[in-house]
């Protein structure tokens, strides 16, 4: 969060926002950043299942931004909200690896509900020899599968790192830096490669398909 927060002042210093771009951005960036930190505090405190659809929110969130970066031309549609937002199908069709966003999307949806798969591995734990004990109560950590904890610390970066690209020149390159360890070390998951010395010289290369 210290980069975020970095981030925020260095883009808060040079001028007074009035055009929709970079505020609905910074909006964005609140909602998904504020998500995908509440999940990081249930799940740390023992409330798996419940993380999920607050993952969901905050990678919606962060897909949506990269969007509006991409295509601002659709902000306003969004402002005046706009039928096609209930569902963001089409936009990571829109977005780089548009198949494998489909396939974390549907993994976080899925864990969301209340099925019964989702519920016997995120809200149960083995409590001895063949007992298996279902818990109404924050539950041991970690569980024995689908701990949430390293989805959401990969995707903490997102919507940082959408939000840097759409101002690149903003921030020092001891930010730059630091953001790139921070980023290589979470693992993103999409995949997009960049290098950077300074952030007057920066190069944003292509995205990389990874199998």
């Amino acid at each position: 969060m210290d980069l975020g927060y970095e981030l925020f002042t260095a883009r808060a210093l040079p001028k007074v926002y009035s055009d929709e771009v970079p505020i609905v951005l910074t909006y964005l960036c609140i909602k998904s950043i504020n998500d995908l930190l509440a999940a990081m505090l249930v799940i740390k405190n023992g409330y798996h299942f419940q993380s999920w659809p607050l993952l969901r929110g905050g990678l919606e969130a962060a897909e949506l931004m990269d969007y509006f970066k991409r295509y601002p031309k659709g902000i306003r549609g969004w402002l005046d909200k706009e039928k096609r937002f209930d569902g963001l199908s089409w936009v990571r069709d829109d977005l780089p690896m548009p198949e494998r966003r489909k396939n974390l999307f549907d993994l976080l949806n899925e864990a969301s509900h209340a099925n019964f798969r989702s519920i016997d591995a995120l809200s149960s734990f083995e409590s001895g020899p063949s007992v298996k004990t279902l818990a109404v109560d924050p539950i041991p950590f970690p569980t024995k599968e689908g701990n949430p904890l390293p989805i959401a610390a990969s995707l903490i970066s997102y919507p940082i790192r959408v939000l840097w690209l759409s101002e690149p020149g903003v921030v020092s390159s001891d930010w730059i830096s630091k953001f790139k360890e921070f980023d290589s070390a979470t693992g993103f998951l999409f995949g997009e490669g960049w290098t950077a010395t300074s952030g007057d010289d920066l190069v944003v290369e292509p995205p990389v398909t990874q199998e």
